[in-house]
């Protein structure tokens, strides 16, 4: 292997070039479907690729210089005198305490969280994930014995139990006794859903329960607030039963928002604004007893059908929000070319697959049917860079459909396939017209076609 190969291998062991491209088609083309070879080239440039349509260019591939990466030991954590505490039998109890009512009743079998406390961009405190659970015994005491604590650092605790929740933060250090973390009763809000079926295909694959989602009530202490500052509005889901009812215990006073949903990135299938929740008693509203989606929701249903009329199966349906900034469902039609999916506000639906073309659909509200013509095949050589072709590492490539060009450009686009580059052309079958993103990146063993 030359000095010039074993530099082009260098760059691409620490480096994968990825770039979003526009691939311009004649427009009869895109609309026919039909199976055409479009030769395409690639040409690397510095941050990025582009596809051209004809002749080769000759380029090469820059690269920021390779720097051999520091490996840091982390400091050893010096267990506090503490540490050395009484023992519960054979373990050793590092932090214990009770948990407890406003009333100072113990509260049995409440669920226990230490949480390491850490400084965040803006300067105040906040904790990570959880680092030890304990539950509380019959007598509402808890104990973590799991390993020692550093006595460097600070910490919290968060209780939970049905029907309470907690309103104010806890801290503690490494080695306390006597911990008590006082838990108030909340709110109760039940109800049902009415007017709502189950899919109307049996190959919809849509197993998604609703819920019932209460958003903007503040007050209770929650995993991810800050310790120094009001505890932000929590989100409380309850999924809805088969008889159509819900329930949601432990919900702070104030203001909320009621929505009933397929899934929390989907739009609401209704949502009801300022529903009044009051202090430990139930929430009374007649807009959620009973919740009526007849008239606010519906299934919707995606037909695929090639031009000969006939259904398609395993065409990918993406359902995304109005805007397309993000997916809320995603599933592929059946052996009857449909795919259900539920529906209240409308959405923007992609349907396609590696195989065949590509359709965007807006506003969608109710069924659809769509006639898809089969995809284009699409060959894509690698120019301009002298890079090794056989034996290991091999070069990867992969290539990414990202929707038609005049569509915004999709974080999370559609796999037509990986390939290794061993100086042949690579040969995909593609959707069409559109943008799409190329990588390269370095394997270790050779990839199959496809």
């Amino acid at each position: 292997m030359t000095r010039k190969h074993v530099a082009g291998l260098m760059l691409l062991l620490v480096s994968s070039l990825a770039a979003v491209i526009g691939l311009p088609l004649l427009g009869s083309m895109a609309r026919s479907g039909s199976a055409r070879s479009v030769p395409v080239v690639v040409r690397s440039v510095m941050g990025g690729a582009e596809f051209n349509k004809g002749a080769a260019v000759s380029a090469t591939i820059e690269t920021a210089p390779f720097e051999e990466p520091q490996v840091v030991a982390p400091p050893r954590s010096v267990p506090s005198p503490a540490d050395d505490g009484p023992s519960l039998g054979t373990k050793t109890v590092h932090l214990s305490g009770v948990v407890i009512d406003t009333d100072g009743t113990p509260l049995a079998a409440a669920e226990v969280s230490l949480l390491v406390l850490r400084a965040d961009a803006a300067g105040g405190q906040r904790w990570s994930t959880r680092i030890q659970n304990a539950t509380a015994g019959s007598d509402g005491r808890f104990a973590f014995t799991h390993s020692a604590l550093d006595a460097r650092r600070q910490y919290a605790v968060i209780a939970e139990s049905e029907r309470f929740y907690q309103r104010d933060v806890v801290r503690v250090t490494p080695g306390a006794r006597d911990v008590e973390i006082e838990l108030v009763e909340g709110s109760t809000m039940q109800g049902s859903v009415v007017g709502w079926r189950g899919p109307p295909l049996a190959s919809a694959h849509f197993g998604r329960a609703l819920t019932v989602v209460v958003r903007g009530l503040s007050g209770a202490v929650r995993h991810n607030t800050r310790v120094d500052r009001p505890a932000p509005p929590t989100m409380y889901v309850a999924e809805v039963n088969k008889d159509g009812t819900f329930s949601l215990h432990g919900l702070p006073p104030g203001s909320a928002s009621v929505s009933v949903e397929a899934a929390t990135s989907a739009p609401p299938l209704v949502r009801y604004e300022g529903v009044p929740v009051p202090e430990q008693r139930p929430v009374v509203d007649p807009r959620i007893q009973p919740i009526d989606l007849r008239g606010a929701a519906r299934w919707a249903t995606i037909t695929v059908r090639d031009p000969r009329g006939a259904p398609r199966s395993g065409v990918m349906v993406r359902v995304f929000v109005a805007d397309g900034s993000r997916m809320a469902f995603a599933g592929a039609t059946g052996a009857n070319g449909r795919w259900a999916f539920p529906v209240g506000a409308p959405v923007r639906v992609g349907v396609g697959s590696p195989n065949t073309a590509w359709a965007s659909l807006e506003g969608v509200d109710g069924d659809r049917e769509v006639v898809l013509g089969a995809g284009m095949s699409l060959t894509v050589r690698f120019v301009g860079a002298e890079v090794p072709t056989t034996g290991s590492p091999w070069i990867l490539a992969t290539l990414e459909y990202l929707g038609p060009a005049a569509a915004p450009a999709r974080r999370r686009g559609l796999a037509l396939g990986r390939q290794c580059v061993d100086g042949d052309p690579l040969r995909f079958l593609a959707p069409g017209a559109g943008r799409y993103r190329v990588g390269l990146t370095a394997a270790w063993t050779k990839q199959p076609f496809g």
